[in-house]
Order: structure tokens, then C-alpha cells, then sequence
């Protein structure tokens, strides 16, 4: 057997020398490789997880900040007048949300601690001699890792001229499915369901239904409501969706009325012991003194519950100017201010300006507004022995769409002039216009025909499509103790602008005379009791007076007539802004 013996020469071993060299320095590079990528990673985790943190802290900034919004507007409505320059608590002390403004840690979440909220609350400089009130309200948040939101919102004092139709008493008639409301609607009513709930009398199917308002405030008792279904005295209320869908265009969901109750449905009571309606009751003005200033170009001083000490005691019209009471060449700085019962027509003259005639004991006053030129006449007759002698008189710039009488105006007709417009359709000069008696001495006003934009509205079409009518349309309201259509008012008849009545708006012959025809209102009516315009048999069908057609106008909602009066603590919300920097 021959045994064979394998020799390792000097070569040999220097080359596996080497490979061993080589390996080990693979390691090496394998192992710093794997430390920059574990590094790399943990690097890329940690960034991950300090933005989904920034971007949690930024969403919690962003709602907190909304949220401070919120606690602005709730400091608003509890004061019991709108604040002015001079009672603003904040954000200069501690009155109001910490120190200079400032809350920390303002919700006392345990993730927020640390985390600030400043609100500033700043105020038009319109408010001054404005019954509506402005404001323009700031919230930044800032979180501990540094995230800020900041967000505004420009607020208004909600007007009565956002509705379509509010009365504080609405138990004396019944609606039906003839009737139809374009915009909101508010009864504040008994309160507590005892006395006079709103009627409806509704049908499913229906081609239209009652309300057709597609906003969430399309329907609101401060009481319950009593519902009769197809025929008077049925009493059945709607309960599926087709039911409500046939009452509201946007059901229930736009729908708020009943009581307030607890986990267990039991009825939620105040201090007092009575029921807490869902919708709360919103109080009506008591006086028009706060127009009788605005009339006479006085500033009214806060919560104004006087009358101005300034009012004329001449019968007739007064402009008061720079230089007294219808002076030539004085400057306007008011409205107009009528003493004495009186009868008023508006009428155009022949180029499309705005004329007021006031008539007291045969003797008819003129004045005509030219917005174009910024000028106004007011032609101030007397009468001798037979003979009419006309004293014109040539004021600068144009009254401020006051027009205030203390006395009764006993009959009211006529047509409402067109806003100045440029080429382009923007409104240049509008064309307001508010008229009012003094409510505090129950002073009325009789409507004797149609009230009238001199560009009527296209009721074939929706308003968002009238280009005419939202551009050249002017705006216009009443506000009286009573308004009342007259017994000698034509069968047909149209009221344009928003009818404020204190006590009622109504026809009082409702219930004689057989039908009289449509009564078209574009716009709104709020009264204290609703007032009664037909009679009607059991299916609805009216057999004396006026059948009510109802026509929203919105542009009174954020563009009420001028010094109409505000629903006090309540706040619209114009405009709402995520922005980068403070003001």
C-alpha cells in the first residue's frame, strides 16, 4: 500500500493569509453598513414620530383656536348690551380669558398642558353709529412643541330681517299647505305648551312643501307645535322622514321645536320651574327710540330707552343739517323726522329719483333725493288765503334711509327707487330705506295699496339667479306699532322689504267681503301676533280676504333695511379665516 502525503508550500500559506484579511475586512464594512442603516432608520422613526407629533399638536392648535371662537361669541351673547370701546373687558385685564387676554392650558386636557389660547376681540369701527354691531374676533393656540393656528371670524349682530316670517304669538289662526316659506321662520309662542302653539295643517303627499328653506334654521318654536294632517281638527303629527320631508325641504334635521329633556326624556326645568324650549324665545324691541336718533343724526347712547331730547315740534318734515333743520346748503346729517300724523306716498320723479310726499291737513311736503349728484330739495308749501306759495330748499348730500314719525301714518303706498350702479353692476349708491312710527306710544301705520321696488323680483326664477333685482333692487322696511292692510286696499297686493309690527300685521276685514286676491309679500314679516288675513272651511279653502303668498328676499339677511332692529344677543358669522400671522 503506498501511504500519499500532501506538502504546503510558502505560497500556499501566504494565500490563505490573505483571504482571512479580506474576510475580516468585510465584516467590518458589513457591520458599519448595517450600523449607518440602523442609524439611518432610527433617525427616520424618530422624525416620523416628531411630525405625526407636530401633526397631532397642529390639529389640536387648530381646534382649540376654533374653539376659542366659540367662547368669544358665548361672551358676546351674555352681555346684556353689545360692547363698545369703552366696556370691551379684554383683552387688556383680567375680566376676560386669564391674564392680558392669555389662558393656559384653557380646557384642562392633560395632553394640552402647557399649550395657550389668546382671543382678541376687535370692534368695527362702524359700531359707534351703527344699530348693527360688528366684530372681528381672533384665536391663536400654541402648543408646547411650538404649533400655532391661528383663526378669525367676522361676526354681525343677527337682524330681524333674516326672517321670513317671526312672530311672537302665533296661536290665534292655523297655517296650511297653501302656504310657503322661502326663509327662516320663528314662533316664540306660550313657551312652556300650555297656550298658543303654532298650527299647521299639513299633507304628505304634497307637491311643495311648507317650508322650502334649505338652511338648518328653516323652522323654530319655542313650544311645541299642533299639527292637523289633510283637514281641520285632525290631529296627527308628522313622524317618518316623508312626513317631515313634506313639512320641511330639509326635514326634521332643519326643524327645532319642543323641550329641552334629560337622559330619560324627562322635561329639563329652569330655575323658575317651567320648561326650557329647544329654540329660545327671542325678545321684541320696546321702543323705536334708537330710529328716532338715527332719524335726527343724534348718536343714541347705549341701550337707549328715552326719547331724544332734540325732536322737532313742528308739524311736518324736518332734514336736520349742519346749519339746523332744513337749511339751504347745510350739510344732511340725518334722516328724515316727521311730527305729526300724517299721510306718505313714495313715488320717482321723472329721472328715477327718490320722492317722499308727506301730506298733514291738505298740504302736501315734497322731497327728492338724487343720489347721482349727492344732493337733496325739500319743497315745504304754505298756504294763505287759497294760495299755495313753495319754499324749495337745496341741502348737500342724501339722507341716511331713516325716515321717523312720531305720529300715526295713516295711509302708506308707493315705489322705492333703484340703487346708482356702475357699467359693471356694482351698486355705487343704495337705495335704503327704513319707516318708522314710535312704537313706545303705540304709533300705527296703514297700508292703503302695494309697496313696491321699482325692479320688481322675477318670482319664475330662484333669486340667485335675478341678476336684475339683487343688483338695482333697493331695500326697504317698515317698523310701527300696528300695521294694517286698509279695508279700500285693492284686491291684489304686493309689499316688498320686511314688515316689523310690535302688536300685529293684519287685514281686520279678514272675515267679511268674500276673496279678495294674492297678498305677495318680498321679504319678511316679524310681528308680536300674527294677524289673520282670510278665513278659510275645513279643507283650507279661503272664502273671505287675502290668500298670503310669501317670498323670501335674502339680501335682509346680511343687508337688513338701515337701523332695522337686531335680535340683541344673537350673532351671525359673515366670514371665517385660517391665517399664518396676528393682526
Amino acid at each position: 500500500m503506498i501511504h500519499t502525503q500532501t506538502f504546503l508550500t510558502a505560497g500556499t500559506r501566504h494565500q490563505k493569509s490573505r483571504q482571512r484579511g479580506m474576510a475580516l475586512i468585510t465584516t467590518v464594512i458589513l457591520l458599519f453598513l448595517m450600523s449607518v442603516t440602523t442609524a439611518s432608520l432610527l433617525n427616520l422613526v424618530g422624525t416620523a414620530i416628531t411630525s405625526a407629533q407636530k401633526r397631532t399638536d397642529s390639529t389640536e392648535a387648530f381646534n382649540m383656536a376654533d374653539s376659542g371662537l366659540d367662547l368669544a361669541k358665548t361672551w358676546l351673547t351674555q352681555q346684556s348690551t353689545p360692547p363698545i370701546y369703552s366696556n370691551l373687558n379684554f383683552p387688556n385685564n383680567n375680566a376676560f380669558y386669564g391674564t392680558n387676554g392669555t389662558i393656559t392650558n384653557p380646557f384642562g386636557i392633560a395632553s394640552q398642558a402647557g399649550a395657550t389660547l389668546k382671543i382678541t376681540i376687535n370692534v368695527d369701527n362702524t359700531n359707534t353709529g351703527s344699530v348693527q354691531k360688528h366684530y372681528l374676533i381672533e384665536s391663536q393656540a400654541t402648543m408646547p412643541s411650538g404649533a400655532i393656528q391661528i383663526v378669525r371670524e367676522y361676526v354681525q349682530q343677527s337682524s330681524f330681517g333674516k326672517y321670513a316670517y317671526f312672530a311672537v304669538n302665533d296661536g290665534g289662526g292655523f297655517w296650511d299647505f297653501n302656504n310657503h316659506f322661502e326663509g327662516p321662520v320663528h314662533f316664540n309662542d306660550g313657551h312652556n305648551g300650555d297656550t298658543g302653539q303654532s298650527t299647521f295643517l299639513w299633507q304628505n303627499p304634497t307637491p311643495t312643501p311648507i317650508f322650502t328653506y334649505t338652511g338648518s334654521d328653516a323652522f323654530s318654536v319655542s313650544d311645541d307645535v299642533k299639527w292637523w294632517k289633510d283637514t281641520i281638527g285632525n290631529v296627527s303629527a308628522p313622524t317618518s322622514a316623508s312626513d317631515f320631508k313634506s313639512v320641511a325641504v330639509g326635514g326634521l334635521a332643519s326643524m327645532t321645536y319642543g323641550f329641552q329633556t334629560d337622559a330619560s326624556g324627562n322635561p329639563i326645568l329652569d330655575a323658575g320651574g317651567n320648561k326650557i324650549p329647544k329654540s329660545p324665545p327671542i325678545p321684541l324691541p320696546t321702543t323705536s327710540y334708537q330710529q328716532q336718533y338715527a332719524a335726527l343724526g343724534d348718536p343714541a347712547p347705549a341701550g337707549v330707552n328715552s326719547p331724544d331730547g332734540n325732536a322737532p315740534t313742528t308739524n311736518g318734515i324736518n332734514i336736520s343739517t349742519s346749519a339746523g333743520f332744513n337749511q339751504s346748503n347745510g350739510h344732511i346729517t340725518g334722516g328724515l323726522y316727521i311730527h305729526g300724523d300724517n299721510a306718505m306716498t313714495l313715488q320717482l320723479d321723472g329721472s328715477g329719483n327718490q320722492q317722499i310726499l308727506v301730506v298733514q291737513g291738505g298740504v302736501t311736503q315734497t322731497v327728492t333725493i338724487n343720489m347721482a349728484s349727492n344732493s337733496t330739495t325739500i319743497d315745504l308749501p304754505t298756504v294763505s288765503g287759497g294760495v299755495v306759495t313753495h319754499h324749495v330748499q337745496s341741502l348737500i348730500g342724501v339722507p341716511n334711509g331713516m325716515v321717523y314719525s312720531d305720529g300715526n301714518i295713516t295711509a302708506l303706498s308707493g315705489k322705492l327707487a333703484d340703487n346708482v350702479t356702475d357699467a359693471s353692476g356694482n351698486i355705487i349708491n343704495p337705495s335704503h330705506m327704513t319707516i318708522a312710527t314710535d312704537i313706545a306710544n303705540s304709533k300705527d301705520v296703514t297700508l292703503i295699496d302695494s309697496i313696491t321696488y321699482n325692479t320688481a323680483r322675477d318670482l319664475t326664477k330662484a333669486q340667485a339667479a335675478d341678476t336684475a333685482f339683487n343688483q338695482k333692487a333697493g331695500i326697504f322696511g317698515i317698523l310701527s306699532h300696528h300695521v294694517q292692510v286698509a279695508s279700500s286696499a285693492p284686491a291684489n297686493l304686493e309689499f316688498d322689504g320686511s314688515i316689523f309690527a310690535t302688536s300685529t300685521f293684519d287685514y281686520p276685514n279678514y272675515g267679511t267681503g268674500g276673496i279678495k286676491g294674492n297678498m305677495i309679500c318680498v321679504g319678511g314679516v316679524i310681528t308680536k301676533d300674527s294677524g289673520l288675513f282670510a278665513t278659510a272651511n275645513s279643507n283650507g279653502t279661503i272664502i273671505n280676504g287675502y290668500n298670503e303668498i310669501y317670498h323670501y328676499d335674502s339680501r335682509l339677511a346680511d343687508t337688513p333695511p338701515p337701523f332695522f332692529p337686531t335680535t340683541g344677543s344673537h350673532y351671525d358669522i359673515i366670514s371665517w379665516q385660517r391665517v399664518i400671522t396676528t393682526l
